[in-house]
């Protein structure tokens, strides 16, 4: 007996011969991908997915996305930093805190803020420089502050040593004063500096006696007429007697006391400068 043809089938040979079950729905086409090497084009081995598609319960490789899936909103892929944020061990700055700060570069900066250590401190602070900057430690500011104020304070505190050698030999007082120093004076109010200088250049007096006072002439003593004092004591009395030089005195104190130094000058009248020396 032969069965009528299944609805929807032009072949009546094609008709389901085991009741007239519903025949499977068509399959979506799957989009060719390139054969492994050595296979005829159009067909998969068998048991292997389609190219570019991971096996049916398998994972892909570690730190891999699934073919086709973009990672979480929010999540960057593996291996890569969140966007904003600086790689692992990069030199962040100042305030990087796995950092710490140079002490050498700290102790420039202290040594700079202290008087006389200038040296140090520009050798500190130099030192501190080559172990500062990125990648290294921090206060490469406090380094470079420490050179630039020691620099400062080396010459500062050089000028001033010169200053005061410079014043300790030059500058003539009562206590230093020696006979045969040729002299500049200068007059402020009631005292008289002394500078020394050159006796074969232009200079205001020359030093003819120091010595020190009696008991006798401290009560005496008089600032008006102390001149008389040194004029006495002047070994050629020729040049007082012709009136082109006089005598005066330097003194300590109008006060005057025993043991006071007393210094005795020879100038001209006129307050023009000696050209040479007077004095053998």
């Amino acid at each position: 007996m032969t069965l009528p043809p299944y609805p929807g089938s032009e072949d009546p040979d094609k008709a389901d011969n085991q009741g007239g079950g519903t025949p499977p729905p068509d399959q979506p086409a799957q989009p060719p991908g390139p054969p492994p090497y050595g296979q005829p084009p159009g067909e998969q081995p068998s048991g292997q997915p389609p190219y570019g598609q991971q096996p049916y319960g398998q994972q892909p490789p570690y730190g891999q996305q699934p073919y086709g899936q973009q990672p979480p909103y929010g999540q960057q892929p593996y291996g890569q930093q969140p966007y904003g944020q600086q790689p692992y061990g990069a030199w962040q700055g100042a305030n990087d805190a796995a950092r710490g700060t140079s002490g050498v570069a700290i102790a420039a900066f202290v040594l700079a803020l202290t008087c006389c250590l200038g040296i140090p401190a520009i050798i500190c602070g130099i030192i501190g420089i080559k172990k500062t900057g990125p990648d290294r430690q921090k206060g490469r500011w406090m380094a470079v502050t420490g050179i630039v104020l020691g620099a400062i304070g080396t010459l500062i505190t050089a000028a001033v040593i010169i200053g005061v050698v410079w014043v300790s030999q030059n500058v003539i007082t009562p206590d230093n004063a020696e006979v045969g120093m040729c002299v500049d004076t200068d007059e402020d109010g009631d005292s008289i500096s002394m500078v020394k200088t050159g006796c074969s250049d232009d200079h205001d007096a020359e030093i003819f006696a120091v010595y020190e006072l009696t008991s006798a002439e401290a009560e005496e003593f008089d600032p008006d007429t102390s001149g008389g004092l040194c004029a006495t004591r002047l070994d050629d009395q020729s040049l007082t007697t012709g009136g082109d030089y006089e005598p005066y005195t330097v003194y300590e104190d109008d006060d005057a006391e025993e043991g006071d130094v007393i210094v005795c000058l020879i100038q001209r009248t006129d307050g023009n400068a000696l050209e040479e020396k007077l004095l053998d």
